[in-house]
């Protein structure tokens, strides 16, 4: 392709491929962060972990659906993440507008960093809301971390759930 016959759109379009490919967002000259769609059978061995999967999609925000979520998974590398708002709002703004998923809840696991997306199959929209699985060993941890009996964090679970639908009702 000749330069003098190369336009706007056909700039766009190659540099959109070369992002996609290469799926890196530098943020600035002194933080570099990579995104990396996972695959199929990374995303299948992940979506197996119960600690991962304790925060999961339960409902569509646009159409009420609840279930058969499909998943979108991005494995994100940088040295300041954990620390970094800055950079974790970056990071989802770079998945935002280079894969267009509108909504992702961020994720930890073995000190790896991910953005997690659930796809409504009834509607396409990535509005999704998630919730915690509260399991005898999230308590357990709670408890640990907290220096107080697991008795005491499932009633004040208790409390603020009952609470909660008051207001709703």
């Amino acid at each position: 392709m000749c330069a003098d016959k190369l336009t706007f759109k056909g700039l766009y379009l190659i540099f959109k491929d070369i992002l996609e490919v290469a799926s890196l967002a530098i943020i600035d000259m002194n933080k570099k962060i990579t995104i990396r769609e996972l695959s199929a059978q990374e995303l299948e061995l992940l979506l197996r972990d119960d600690q991962f999967n304790r925060l999961r999609p339960i409902s569509c925000s646009e159409c009420e659906n609840k279930s058969n979520f499909s998943r979108k998974v991005f494995e994100v590398k940088g040295k300041s993440l954990a620390s970094d708002e800055e950079a974790r709002n970056l990071a989802c703004y770079h998945v935002k507008n280079t894969y267009h998923y509108e909504h992702v809840i961020w994720k930890t696991l073995e000190k790896r960093y991910y953005l997690d997306s659930a796809i409504c199959p009834e509607c396409d929209s990535t509005k999704i809301l998630y919730d915690i699985d509260i399991s005898d060993e999230l308590l357990e941890t709670a408890s640990k971390l907290l220096k107080i009996p697991t008795s005491s964090i499932k009633k004040n679970i208790e409390s603020i759930l009952k609470s909660s639908q008051k207001k709703l009702n």
